[in-house]
């Protein structure tokens, strides 16, 4: 389970991280779109807005 979506049980003592070899496994994070149409200026400004988050917007861990 990814600890972004179990950050609060974390927090609270409800479940705890284990310190295994291997772990955490961290993946990248993609931000797609389609090739073949253009984005809307709502969707750009989005793009814009995610892309300059840098990740900010996850919870701390």
């Amino acid at each position: 389970i990814s600890q972004h979506t179990v950050v609060d049980e974390l927090h609270a003592g409800r479940l705890v991280t284990l310190d295994l070899p291997g772990l955490p496994i961290e993946r990248a994070w993609y931000l797609i779109t389609r090739a073949d149409a253009p984005l809307s200026p709502a969707a750009q400004r989005i793009r814009a807005h995610i892309s300059g988050m840098k990740g900010a917007f996850l919870p701390q861990l």
